[in-house]
């Protein structure tokens, strides 16, 4: 057995600690300042906007920001569709770490169908293929840290959903999103 009993009641208890950290930070409304992304519905032609900038006051009938323009945006609730808070600016190093992993396996698996191919029946076949391995495991790891080097100078902002509050006056709102 590879997971020892009751390791799984740790597990657990590891994710409902960390969820209960994290947690009463989204439960309740955003503070004035913090910078939040809404997406809404236009009610001129029924498209779906979408503004970012800082909180500057919110009610349960209207969410005043601070847009990016530097205007200054009152949204009333009952178009809010979704509603984020920013969790920062991050960097793509992993994923650009993982692409030039990808490359560097395909890349290997070429290789190594290559010699197999070209080297059939040859008493060296088997040196040939370990040192074609070899190269393949090196390219990659190149690859996956090139990969990285370029995906760090990439960053972009992180968002979380958050709850939108709900007013009495409707109804189907109030049945489909928790309010504050």
């Amino acid at each position: 057995m590879l997971i020892k009993p009751g390791t799984g009641a740790i597990f657990v208890l590891v994710f409902l600690l960390g969820h209960a950290a994290i947690a009463p930070a989204f439960a309740q409304a955003p503070a004035p300042g913090t910078r939040v992304r809404v997406t809404r519905q236009s009610l001129e032609d029924l498209s779906r906007e979408q503004a970012t900038g800082l909180l500057r006051a919110y009610t349960t009938n209207e969410l005043t920001l601070l847009g990016d323009s530097g205007s200054l945006l009152r949204i009333p609730m009952e178009s809010v569709d979704n509603l984020e808070i920013s969790l920062g600016m991050a960097s793509r190093a992993g994923r650009g770490a993982k692409i030039g992993m990808g490359v560097g396996l395909a890349a290997t698996a070429l290789l190594m169908l290559g010699i197999a191919r070209e080297n059939s029946g040859d008493q060296f076949q088997g040196a040939l293929v370990f040192l074609g391995a070899l190269v393949g495991i090196a390219g990659t790891a190149a690859l996956a840290g090139i990969g990285a080097l370029i995906g760090a100078g990439f960053r972009s902002e992180r968002w979380a959903l958050l709850p939108v509050p709900t007013t009495a006056t409707d109804p189907e709102r109030r049945s489909r999103r928790p309010s504050w």
